[in-house]
């Protein structure tokens, strides 16, 4: 989608040879309602061959939204479940009420087989400032959020590593955030859960200026 100002809802996007859906140009496309990756029971493991969403300098879009007929179903991918990344644009994406990484309950491991999320870009949003929003980033097999030489991206209210209540094991087979590169003044604050992860949060030694505050952290080897 290159022109910008699009809604994709409402599909099962699974089985291609790339990634499932790329926004790549025109932004301030929304993404939701959508199964990508599984079955149209959200169980069972379809994945596309590359991302489930490649966000290329493409700036402003949503993926996902408040309510259940918003959220998004991004699981069982070969790549990431979201890559943003840009030269030019690519900032102001939302990233909000999804379900990245486990099944469709947020019981079961049906990861991506890379990271949930993986940005290369600065001025993003994971998850929402209210509950609604909350999105669930688990079981993938690398790292649940990857920042690479990103800046100025928040991080908030996310579960990353377990479900909902914050009682299940769904570990990413990674860190659940990790800063690598020169990700610079970044924030991972504001509500999150990091639990049952390889490792809860990484920063590399070149990721400066980096907020980490008001997380429950725990249960991570």
């Amino acid at each position: 989608i290159s022109a910008g100002g699009s809604t994709v809802r409402s599909l099962i996007i699974n089985r291609f040879g790339g990634d499932a859906i790329e926004l790549a140009g025109g932004g301030g496309n929304t993404i939701e309602g959508c199964f990508i990756g599984t079955d149209s029971t959200g169980a069972i493991d379809l994945g596309n061959l590359g991302n489930g969403i490649r966000i290329n300098d493409s700036s402003d879009n949503n993926i996902g939204g408040a309510g259940i007929l918003s959220r998004n179903l991004i699981s069982g991918n070969d790549a990431n479940g979201i890559f943003i990344s840009g030269v030019e644009f690519g900032n102001g994406n939302e990233i909000v009420n999804n379900i990245i990484g486990a099944d469709l309950s947020r019981t079961a491991d049906l990861g991506n087989s890379q990271n949930g999320i993986e940005i290369r870009f600065y001025g993003n949003t994971i998850g929402g400032a209210t509950p609604d929003l909350t999105n669930v980033i688990s079981g993938n097999d690398s790292n649940g959020i990857r920042l690479e030489d990103a800046s100025i991206n928040l991080v908030r209210n996310n579960f990353i590593g377990t479900n909902l209540s914050g009682s299940l094991d769904l570990g990413n087979g990674g860190s659940g955030v990790y800063l690598a590169g020169e990700a610079a003044d970044n924030t991972v604050g504001g509500g999150n859960t990091i639990a049952f992860n390889s490792t809860g949060v990484n920063i590399e030694a070149a990721a400066t200026g980096n907020n980490l505050t008001e997380n429950s952290i725990f249960s991570n080897d």
